[in-house]
């Protein structure tokens, strides 16, 4: 809903709430909210005609594209339009030589089933130390661990491995697809998008937002090419909600941002939710001028926002969906 907005919360803000580095989106100043990473994440799982009209209504009128043709276009050229791997290249008009590839997240039992091949040794790795008193100590060889258990099964595990095109996509608009080279890319996703987010952004070196990502430390070296901790530590940030399982798999490196989650204690996946996580950071950080989502407050309980205009929140979420 537009006209209505939240004002940053008192209390000591997410240090994270605006990313200094970069290119900065219409509509700030001298940073990019790291909401606007989130809701571009979310912009993963929509289509064409869905994604353009919400892009106009967060950014403004055409001042971030949808360029699906484009990525249209380099599929079909490099004969990947098949593999279910699915991403956008969301455009800034300002900026053209800048963009986001954003990675869709998990939504069909093919991609849940290659969250477990890529990750399943680092899910091992940290049983082990959980379970053992001495867990600790084994830290400086989890990612050896990894690496072996991964080793059995390496090139089923390159079949599967979605990262390897994102990456393909993200270097080749960095050497200039079809003549249009750009220089300053950054990488989102949420959930599975978020964790092939953080492998491209630290094979490709374009900054990686990840919501919910799975991390990437303890596997690193079980990639293609294989990941330093480096990369990891200076390439990457993760938001991870309190209570996300899927968000605490794995190891994360040195950027990361936990946040609150307002979800039923009692639920395995409430705090795994891409929507819910956009209007934690739009309440604790502030608006900035963005439109709120009404699930916001019907769904995810927080307070309603203050107006701008004549409608009141009510009013104004009465025929939006459930």
């Amino acid at each position: 809903a537009d006209d209505f907005y939240w004002e940053p919360q008192p209390q000591l803000p997410y240090p994270t709430c605006s990313v200094q580095k970069g290119f900065t989106f219409p509509g700030m100043d001298s940073s990019a909210a790291l909401a606007d990473y989130s809701f571009l994440a979310t912009m993963a799982f929509a289509g064409p005609e869905e994604a353009q009209p919400l892009l106009n209504q967060w950014f403004g009128e055409n001042q971030v594209i949808d360029d699906y043709e484009y990525v249209s276009k380099y599929r079909e050229e490099t004969g990947t339009e098949g593999h279910p791997v699915s991403y956008k290249l969301f455009t800034i008009a300002a900026l053209p030589q800048s963009a986001v590839v954003s990675i869709r997240g998990s939504e069909s039992m093919w991609d849940w089933m290659v969250d477990i091949q890529l990750w399943a040794g680092g899910v091992l790795a940290q049983l082990v130390r959980a379970v053992n008193p001495f867990g600790w100590m084994w830290t400086p060889i989890l990612d050896e661990m990894v690496y072996f258990i991964n080793s059995v099964q390496s090139e089923q595990l390159k079949d599967v491995s979605y990262y390897r095109y994102t990456s393909a996509f993200v270097n080749d608009l960095y050497a200039g697809f079809d003549g249009r080279k750009f220089e300053n890319l950054r990488v989102t996703g949420a959930s599975l998008g978020g964790g092939l987010a953080i492998l491209t952004g630290a094979i490709t070196g374009a900054s990686a937002v990840s919501i919910s990502g799975l991390n990437a430390m303890y596997s690193r070296r079980t990639f293609d090419p294989p990941i330093t901790k480096e990369q990891l530590d200076t390439r990457v940030f993760n938001v991870i909600p309190d209570r996300d399982i899927i968000a605490r798999i794995d190891q994360p490196g040195m950027l990361y941002q936990r946040t609150q989650c307002r979800g039923p204690k009692n639920s395995l996946f409430a705090c795994h939710s891409m929507w819910r996580s956009l209007c934690e950071l739009q309440y604790q950080c502030g608006s900035n001028g963005r439109p709120i989502n009404c699930w916001c407050t019907s769904k995810y309980g927080y307070p309603a926002p203050l107006t701008n205009g004549t409608l009141t929140w009510e009013e104004a979420c009465a025929d939006a969906p459930e």
